[in-house]
């Protein structure tokens, strides 16, 4: 991965805990064979709870890109 890109998955809820510290989870992420996407790949199973992933990336003009994209296991 280059250096200038940063992807995360955390836990931010979990069933039967009201006050869930976000949890970072173990993914595996690499770069797309065209360069310009990212692949993250669960290293386990996610449990039921909201998750949200987190990225950031920069190119050669240093511009800084970042997105959330939160989601739900049942």
């Amino acid at each position: 991965m280059p250096a200038n890109t940063r992807t995360q998955l955390m836990m931010t809820s979990m069933p039967g805990m009201a006050c869930h510290a976000p949890m970072k989870m173990p993914i595996s992420v690499m770069m797309g064979k065209d360069g310009k996407s990212v692949m993250v790949m669960m290293t386990k199973p996610l449990t039921s709870g909201g998750y949200e992933l987190r990225s950031m990336a920069s190119g050669d003009d240093n511009e800084v890109i970042s997105g959330k994209y939160a989601f739900q296991v049942k």
